[in-house]
């Protein structure tokens, strides 16, 4: 399984696993996550963030 730094998840293809990025913990506290990552990424990874709480 491969996973980008810009891949907030990635599900594998053979068993269904999800996988979730590490990177998500950093944006929650540090200062320079947007100015890091840039600001379009930086959106995306916190929408994903809420789409990964909102899980049942």
């Amino acid at each position: 399984m491969e996973i980008f730094s810009s891949d907030v998840k990635v599900k594998c293809s053979k068993c269904g696993l999800t996988v979730f990025n590490d990177i998500n913990l950093c944006i929650h506290w540090c200062a320079y996550a947007k100015e890091c990552v840039g600001p379009e990424l930086y959106e995306q990874l916190k929408k994903g963030d809420k789409e990964q709480t909102k899980q049942p």
